[in-house]
């Protein structure tokens, strides 16, 4: 029971981890898309 118990919360950790990795690279793009907006202003 214990080692069920524990299976299920790292498989909840990974899909926690998974979440978090995809926000940080959700944000990583938007900021460099910020970024890329910003030089193209420059340039005008």
């Amino acid at each position: 029971m214990l080692i069920k118990l524990d299976f299920t919360i790292s498989k909840n950790q990974n899909l926690l981890n998974e979440k978090q990795l995809w926000d940080q690279i959700k944000n990583a793009f938007l900021l460099a898309l910020v970024i890329i907006k910003e030089k193209e202003m420059r340039l005008l």
